[in-house]
């Protein structure tokens, strides 16, 4: 019993000194989400394929490939991650049992301000105009404008053993999305891409043959 109450005197003093993340230490990080079909048993499965290029949306008004060296860098990366999963990579995707799509997707907002009144007045932690002296609102002589990026790669598992025909649909066994905010550099965002590839893959061990 003493034991008992000691080792949970120590649990009790590690949780106290344990020192939460703060959120302001992530704005950076990519958010990764995964998903997989219902009940599909991946061990069925033994190659995949991956197109040599990625298909780049958001940039020009239409969607284009690329295959430059950054491309190639975050194919070899799954390619690794599919690798240690077990599957073995084909050239021929005809002989694939898994089709592994990518997309990388670039979305930039664009946000034009100059109506009456801002949304955040009144709002907390913003100023009264009425501290000031007796004025309704701010006014504002020109537009306040401002853009948000985001970068997104999508990835997709593909059943490429199910039954084809016109009126059939490609199953799509497995997603992962990351996305996260542009930033400094490309070399930057192509790291954050790394790593949440190498997450995307961490957090789906039902891959695993």
């Amino acid at each position: 019993m003493k034991k008992f109450i000691c080792l949970g005197l120590v649990a009790m003093l590690a949780l106290s000194c344990y020192r939460q993340p703060r959120t302001q230490d992530h704005d950076e990080d990519y958010m990764v989400y995964t998903t997989p079909a219902e009940a599909i048993d991946f061990k069925v499965f033994q190659t995949y394929h991956v197109p040599d290029s990625l298909l780049v949306a958001g940039i020009e008004k239409d969607p284009y490939y690329v295959s430059d060296k950054d491309a190639l860098s975050i194919i070899e990366t799954f390619k690794g991650e599919m690798e240690n999963c077990g599957y073995t990579y084909v050239a021929d995707r005809s002989q694939a049992d898994l089709g592994l799509q990518l997309t990388y997707i670039i979305f930039t907002q664009y946000y034009v301000e100059y109506y009456d009144p801002y949304w955040w007045w009144y709002g907390p932690g913003y100023w009264s105009p009425a501290y000031w002296g007796d004025w309704y609102g701010f006014y504002y002589p020109s537009a306040m404008m401002y853009t948000t990026s985001t970068n997104m790669m999508i990835s997709n598992l593909l059943d490429l053993t199910a039954v084809q025909g016109e009126n059939q649909r490609l199953p799509v066994v497995w997603n992962a999305i990351m996305s996260g905010p542009t930033g400094s550099s490309l070399k930057q965002d192509l790291n954050r891409l790394t790593e949440s590839i190498h997450q995307a893959f961490a957090q789906s061990p039902y891959l695993k043959r």
